[in-house]
């Protein structure tokens, strides 16, 4: 990988005034990784003067069914109990370490992925841990097979939610920095928005990356195809220099700067930093099972591959920025 070329932009500091609080939904699923979620979730509901809201399922259908569209039997009273009392005393645990933040929750039955698309109708931002079911695994990074990690529900959820959905994994989340993807799309310009407020609830600042490469041309005396495409690499500049100008439009006291790096696959330029990014954001083009397979060679990779919390923003999702209502920065 080589970076191209780096431009920055930097601009005055603006006041926020405190309105009314949004809704940041976390599902909640007793293993490590959904513990993990509710803490991240616990202080972007701080960062957002949000109200959050812990959702529990309890399936109706056998687990090794989730995947399927046909209701099944339904759990026993004690298992419902027990969901109960687990979603409460996560609630507590929240409460606890953010005291700042109301915290509500419900125990829901239904498939829990289609519960959880449900509640993101009504949501800001939804939050999951990284657990996918059926594949074995703990978290991000696995070597399941690749047609296993389609049946997520991290996958799922990146895919057909009304809102924007972190993915959050159990490793330590210490990095700097807000990195989004762009490709131009809808859906990353979407992207790159909700990236620019996560960053000013963060206090941290926005890099925007675009990845380009041009195949090997053996009629071209250059290694890399650089005299036909230069045109093309100049058009790329251009729109990521627009990009940069518009977050600072709307979000001005965000620090921006942008990458143009030779990666392929693309998904590899999030990667190309010296630091890891205390988040990544992407966009997600498809909600049908043959558009959202564009999502496998950039936004499912990011997923899987990348440490740290991940930020989707479906295609066609409401992005409802917050820091007009911020309170509590960092």
């Amino acid at each position: 990988m080589t970076t191209v070329s780096t431009v920055s932009t930097v601009s005055t500091v603006s006041t926020v005034s405190t309105v009314s609080a949004g809704r940041v939904v976390a599902g909640f699923a007793e293993d490590r990784t959904s513990r993990a979620a509710l803490d991240w979730a616990g202080q972007e509901a701080r960062r957002r003067n949000a109200e959050l809201h812990l959702v529990r399922v309890v399936a109706t259908r056998a687990p090794d069914e989730f995947t399927a569209e046909a209701p099944g039997r339904a759990f026993s009273a004690q298992v419902e109990l027990h969901a109960h009392e687990a979603l409460e005393q996560a609630a507590i645990d929240v409460r606890r370490r953010v005291p700042a933040v109301r915290v509500t929750t419900s125990v829901r039955h239904g498939a829990p992925r289609r519960v959880l698309v449900e509640e993101s109708r009504t949501a800001d931002l939804l939050v999951v841990g990284s657990r996918a079911h059926r594949e074995g695994r703990s978290s991000r990074g696995g070597t399941a097979p690749r047609g296993e990690l389609f049946t997520s529900r991290s996958d799922h959820l990146a895919t057909h939610a009304a809102c924007p959905v972190v993915v959050v994994d159990e490793g330590a989340h210490e990095g700097s920095g807000v990195v989004v993807g762009d490709d131009g799309s809808d859906s990353s310009r979407s992207a790159v928005r909700f990236a620019a407020d996560e960053a000013r609830l963060m206090d941290e600042p926005l890099t925007i990356v675009r990845a380009w490469w041009f195949p090997q041309d053996p009629f071209d005396p250059t290694a890399d195809g650089s005299a036909r495409h230069g045109s093309g690499q100049a058009a790329l500049e251009g729109a990521l220099t627009a990009a940069a100008q518009e977050v600072r439009a709307e979000f001005g006291e965000v620090v921006v700067d942008w990458r143009l790096v030779r990666a392929d696959p693309p998904w590899i330029a999030l990667l190309d930093g010296a630091s890891t990014p205390r988040l990544v954001v992407v966009g997600s083009r498809g909600r049908s099972a043959a558009t959202s397979s564009i999502l496998g060679s950039t936004s499912r990779a990011v997923l899987h591959a990348l440490p740290g919390p991940v930020a989707v923003v479906p295609a066609g999702c409401v992005v409802r920025t917050a820091g007009a209502r911020r309170a509590h920065p960092v």
